[in-house]
């Protein structure tokens, strides 16, 4: 019984370690946490920094965009028709189309830069 629980926590431990291949912040940058989720037809985004992020630019499979002034701590939700590409063309997928998330930060914490990759 021991065995299994320790093999649980640690299957647990791999499995929440996998949640973002962000490389650490460049210097002067600060560093977002952030979890990503989606529905059917919403990306879900949890802001997990003690701070409000602002003026932010979100990026689906590196061609559909969306911008926010502020995204507060905690959980946002944003349909994903929001999202457009350069020809203002909206995202016509759902969530199984997802293939990347990109998070670009103008002003985190102390003015500074950040961004996360999904």
């Amino acid at each position: 019984m021991k065995s299994k629980v320790l093999s649980c926590i640690t299957a647990g431990l791999v499995l929440a370690g996998c949640t973002s291949n962000a490389p650490p912040p460049e210097a002067g940058n600060t560093l977002i946490l952030a979890d990503i989720g989606a529905t059917r037809q919403h990306l879900l985004v949890t802001n997990n920094n003690p701070f409000v992020w602002r003026k932010v630019t979100f990026v689906v499979n590196g061609t559909y965009r969306y911008q926010m002034e502020v995204v507060p701590r905690g959980s946002t939700s944003i349909t994903l028709a929001s999202f457009v590409n350069d020809d203002g063309q909206p995202f016509s997928g759902t969530a199984a189309g997802l293939r990347g998330v990109d998070i670009a930060v103008g002003d985190a914490a102390a003015g500074r830069q950040g961004s996360f990759r999904w």
